[in-house]
């Protein structure tokens, strides 16, 4: 049901009479009270009801959605995250008559019930040029970029940008898993008692809960390292190298987690839990010195198909798409006689021969700072008769990084016997994660000679630490 606030805006209308009339107009008002119009130079009193409608912010409930899937909801029409941290938006309209000489803007606080008079922040919105009645406000932290509002207003580009500036700005941290409530407001010039006062018009209350997230406070389900705990960590690893991020030690903890070495170890008393607005959430605090010896002492065994990242590509001339030049094809079933791991390999079948080709095998197991020895097994040719071998070079670099180093250089692959090469002694790389670039290095004679060909057949890789 809507409030009705009675305001007088007062118009003199009529002819000039030449002389002072002594009409009077009274209003009896539904409380008992009475005002009193003298007409003046005038013969009429005009007299204008407004009635006003308590605003409320235009499509306030915006829709968050996190890493984990949950979603949040806010009572407001913006919301953005800056460095983790978040800044909610206001827009809304009035039809307060220009009269009133009207200052809008937005009071916050903790608790409800929030006024001008019962809030913890109180500040004033300029009119949104261009949109008259139309106001905004920003409530968090300051920020140094501009950014997008969307707004809903009728026959207008519903939205504008927000740029850093002293103007409709409620400057206060949001505090995450706090509540806020908040009311606009308009303080508007009236008649009372025949006198002009400032009288507050109040907007619909409504709030926002900053949602509290177990990511933020380094909880998850199933459990994680605490922030505390990944920085302890860190001091195990030798200076010059980036340790590794939660993210980047999970699947190895969770391989860790099922060694029988693992399950001797009592965690409990180093998990703590807590509820969040995405649920129930663990976390571990401390992480044994027995893992770290484990992941540096682990042999890492790359699978010749499950292991590969990418193959190099060309462009089509007729469709211009990008397309391999070679297709890996598992062989299975190897004859035990060749000696090749497993009875099995992977053979680069050439989409196009008129090219070197190259694979990228991928570890996100190779750990930042341990030396390994690095060991390729090329398999002999099985599926066809030929018998001629091929050449690559061999390449490694840690994941993310454009600097690579060459472990080999035009690297004879026989294809008449399984070939074990060790490729380079101690390679360490100074992050997580490793690439290994193996591609053909036959010149266009050598292959029109059959001296070498550019098919490569591998069947193991492995990285072998050597402390």
């Amino acid at each position: 049901m809507k409030t009705k606030n009675i305001l007088f805006v007062m118009a003199l209308m009529g002819s000039m009479t030449g002389s002072v009339a002594q009409n009077v107009t009274i209003l009896h008002m539904k409380d008992g009270t009475t005002r009193r119009f003298t007409n003046g130079t005038k013969e009429t009193t005009s007299i204008r009801f407004y009635e006003y409608a308590p605003s409320e912010t235009d499509t306030p409930h915006f829709t968050t959605t996190h890493d984990n899937g949950y979603q949040a909801t806010w009572d407001v029409n913006q919301v953005w995250t800056i460095d983790g941290k978040y800044v909610v938006g206001l827009f809304w309209q009035t039809d307060i008559p220009q009269n009133f000489e009207a200052r809008h803007g937005v009071c916050l606080g903790t608790k409800p019930g929030v006024t001008v008079d019962n809030c913890d922040h109180k500040t004033y919105a300029t009119d949104l040029d261009g949109y008259p009645g139309c106001h905004y406000m920003v409530i968090g932290e300051r920020w140094k970029k501009y950014m997008e509002m969307t707004i809903n207003v009728a026959h207008k580009e519903p939205r504008f940008y927000i740029y850093d500036e002293e103007n409709n700005r409620l400057i206060t941290p949001l505090e995450l898993g706090q509540t806020y409530y908040y009311r606009t407001f308009a303080e508007c010039q009236v008649e009372e008692n025949g006198q002009q006062e400032t009288a507050v018009l109040y907007g619909t209350e409504q709030s926002f809960h900053v949602p509290k997230l177990m990511a933020d406070f380094g909880y998850a389900n199933p459990a994680r390292f605490s922030f505390g705990a990944v920085d302890t960590f860190a001091e195990h690893f030798p200076e010059g190298v980036t340790p590794p991020t939660w993210e980047q030690m999970e699947s190895l903890w969770n391989l860790w987690l099922t060694t029988e070495e693992a399950k001797q170890i009592d965690l409990s008393p180093y998990i703590s839990s807590e509820t969040f607005d995405d649920g129930l959430a663990y976390c571990i605090n401390r992480i044994p010195d027995e893992f770290y010896t484990w992941i540096i002492n682990r042999e890492i065994y790359i699978d010749p198909l499950d292991g590969i990242f990418e193959v190099s590509q060309y462009q089509n001339s007729q469709t211009f798409e990008l397309e391999p030049t070679i297709t890996p094809r598992l062989v299975s079933n190897v004859d035990a006689s060749w000696g090749v791991p497993g009875n099995k390999y992977v053979r680069f079948e050439q989409n196009m021969t008129k090219v070197n080709h190259s694979v990228t095998y991928r570890s996100d197991e190779v750990v930042a700072g341990v030396p390994y020895d690095v060991i390729i097994v090329f398999a002999p040719e099985t599926v066809e008769s030929s018998q001629i071998p091929t050449k690559v070079n061999v390449n490694a670099n840690a994941v993310g990084s454009e600097s690579s180093s060459q472990l080999a250089k035009s690297l004879e692959a026989p294809a008449d016997k399984t070939t074990h090469v060790q490729v380079a002694e101690k390679y360490s790389i100074t992050t997580m994660g490793l690439d290994l670039i193996i591609k053909t290095n036959v010149s266009s004679s050598e292959l029109s000679r059959n001296k070498f060909n550019r098919t490569m057949r591998i069947a193991e890789i492995r990285l072998i630490p050597r402390h």
